[in-house]
C-alpha cells in the first residue's frame, strides 16, 4: 500500500510522524481534617475533565499515606489533557468526600518529538469536613 502511495505522491517524507500526543504528570499534596490532622488511607482518584475520557481514571488510583500525603506517582497519559478532577474518599468513613478541578500545565521538553507535550506536575492539597 505504501508503495502504491508513493507513485501516487501520497507518501509520508520524512518528517511524517504517527502515533498520539502524549505527555507524562504526576498528581501529589496532602489530606487533612479541618484541624490539619493527617487522613490516612484516603484514597484519591483523578479523572480528565474531558468527558471523551468517559468516567475511568486516568492515573492510578492511590491513598494518602499516614502524614496524609499521596502521590500518583510519574504516570504517561495518551494524549494531553487541559484540566482534571481529583476526587477524595475516606474509605473509613469519618469525612466526607471532596474534589476539585485543576487545570493542567505542561512544561516542554526539549525535543524534536511533535508528539511529546511535555510533562506537568499538580500539586493539591485537601482539607476534609467530618461527617
Amino acid at each position: 500500500m505504501t508503495f502504491v502511495l508513493g507513485i501516487l505522491g501520497l507518501g509520508c517524507v520524512n518528517s511524517c510522524k504517527y502515533g498520539v500526543p502524549h505527555a507524562t504528570i504526576q498528581v501529589t499534596g496532602q489530606i487533612t481534617d479541618s484541624d490539619y490532622n493527617a487522613v490516612e488511607a484516603a484514597r484519591v482518584t483523578v479523572k480528565s475533565a474531558d468527558p471523551r475520557w468517559g468516567d475511568r481514571p486516568i492515573l492510578p488510583r492511590t491513598y494518602a499515606n499516614e502524614w496524609g500525603q499521596y502521590d500518583t506517582g510519574i504516570s504517561e497519559i495518551g494524549c494531553d489533557v487541559d484540566s482534571i478532577d481529583i476526587l477524595v474518599e475516606d474509605l473509613a468513613g469519618a469525612y466526607q468526600g471532596d474534589s476539585v478541578r485543576v487545570g493542567v500545565t505542561y512544561k516542554r521538553k526539549n525535543t524534536d518529538d511533535g508528539w511529546d507535550v511535555g510533562e506537568a506536575h499538580v500539586r493539591q492539597n485537601f482539607k476534609l469536613k467530618k461527617k
